[in-house]
């Protein structure tokens, strides 16, 4: 007994000794960077690498810290671009976490590492390829959004291990990832308001007058959406939880119409013809037909609008589109469709392939090919894009083989299923804190498919089969 209050002590000794140095080394490092931040950044630097060195070592409230961090990612990042500091500060203390923890021989095995090292392959040639080609001139963006995609699989795993340790909760995770939603709708509500335009929330686009893109807005709704649905259906605690889900449910597929995005219709089609087809009930059927039929009528029309009489504005996406594939297709041609050429390099490389409608049109040289499977294609080559695919789809193929009913396994399927077929006609890779809550819920994939508990859904239900 006295051994091991003894080596607990020393444990705990070295644990803290371990968080203060790194607290010191953080605080010194945001020092030297004085003449660039102010001192009140430095200031305020250094009070929170200390109290996170604190909150890490005090048992239970890692917890908490943990679901803080992510709670404030998911509802705010993406207007208050919080995505990448959250992410680099959880990473530095993350070792702090590990060591923390005694059970390390947990976590030796690594999911779907091959699909992995085939994508990463595919960065690093395309990196070495580019650097030889350009004789080592930077005419792109370097490696910028490179490593934003790199720390997206960074968190993928961060949050694997997580709830590996048990310092996360599957359950709780999915239900933040649901509930941030109606938080993202509230801050496109609060720009209306801020800039006046309020009595054109039905009029327009949801988003697009006060500068919001509405497909990044349908894009987020497209992982919010399932993981509010799939967490009603399967809610057998609390009845005020579930009927909170089906409202949330209800309210993003509205917002998801008000925003007239195309490419969010199959994922819901598909969610909703799921779930006739599982349950087999004609109540089940009119109710689904009776939403689509006043979803339609009073926000819907946009859509089919959109498709079947476009205006000029729509015909011009349209054109643009076409342009910009057409426009990808010549990068990956002279690049021997094999070599990539940087993560979100071709927002710069298409005036060199395409025409001058391409000059016009995107003044700002921002625009994507508006695929997410074309943007990994030309950044990373063919390696990178089959890497991507391979490990998506080994993913999800393992979450429906082992699945027992889990309603968050089914959330984490159709979210990815919903924002991969999204991704055929939008990308959103260069927008980290959208790609955040994707990376968040494939790794809470990697663990539901890894372990037996998540697979029997019992993590989820407390012992439902």
């Amino acid at each position: 007994m006295l051994n091991s209050v003894r080596t607990s002590a020393a444990m705990f000794r070295s644990g803290w000794a371990t968080a203060l140095m790194l607290s010191v080394s953080l605080s010194v490092f945001s020092v030297l960077c004085v003449g660039r931040f102010g001192w009140y950044v430095v200031l305020a630097g250094a009070m929170f690498f200390f109290a996170a060195s604190v909150v890490i070592l005090a048992g239970d409230a890692v917890k908490r810290s943990i679901y803080i961090f992510f709670f404030i990612q998911f509802t705010a990042s993406y207007f208050l671009q919080l995505s990448l500091y959250v992410t680099i500060i959880s990473l530095i203390f993350f070792p702090v976490v590990l060591n923390a923890k005694t059970r390390l021989s947990e976590l030796i095995s690594v999911p779907q590492y091959k699909s992995l090292i085939l994508l990463l392959s595919g960065w690093i040639v395309s990196l070495v390829y580019v650097t030889i080609t350009n004789y080592g001139e930077s005419k792109y963006h370097a490696v910028r959004f490179d490593i934003y995609f790199l720390l997206g699989f960074t968190v993928a795993y961060e949050v694997f291990f997580l709830l590996k340790l048990k310092l996360l909760d599957m359950e709780r995770l999915i239900f933040y990832i649901a509930a941030s939603g109606i938080v993202f709708i509230c801050f496109v509500l609060a720009n209306y308001s801020a800039k006046g335009h309020v009595n054109y929330i039905f009029k327009e686009r949801f988003g697009y007058i006060c500068g919001i893109n509405p497909n990044m807005i349908s894009s987020y709704l497209d992982l919010a959406l399932p993981c509010a649905f799939f967490t009603a259906l399967y809610e057998k605690r609390s009845i005020v939880k579930k009927v909170l889900m089906y409202v949330l449910s209800s309210i993003y597929a509205c917002v998801i119409l008000m925003t007239a995005t195309r490419g969010s219709i199959p994922g819901i089609a598909i969610m909703a013809a799921y779930c006739i087809w599982c349950k087999r009930s004609k109540k089940l059927l009119f109710g689904v037909l009776s939403g689509s039929v006043i979803g339609y009528f009073a926000f819907g029309r946009n859509i089919i609008g959109r498709m079947l009489h476009p205006n000029f504005n729509d015909m011009l996406s349209n054109m643009g589109r076409v342009e910009m594939l057409r426009s990808a297709f010549k990068v990956l041609k002279d690049n021997y469709f094999f070599f990539g050429i940087g993560m979100n390099n071709f927002s710069l490389a298409k005036f060199e392939y395409g025409s001058g409608f391409l000059t016009g049109f995107d003044k700002g040289r921002t625009m994507s090919s508006h695929n997410i499977f074309a943007e990994i294609w030309l950044g990373w080559g063919m390696p990178g894009l089959l890497g991507w695919i391979v490990f998506n789809a080994a993913v999800l193929i393992c979450l429906v083989r082992g699945n027992k009913g889990g309603g968050a396994i089914y959330a984490v399927v159709f979210a990815v299923t919903a924002f991969s077929m999204h991704g055929l006609v939008d990308s959103a890779l260069v927008s980290y804190s959208l790609m955040f809550v994707y990376f968040s819920l494939i790794g809470v994939a990697l663990f539901a498919a890894s372990d037996k508990t998540a697979n029997t859904g019992a993590a989820y239900l407390k012992g439902q089969k």
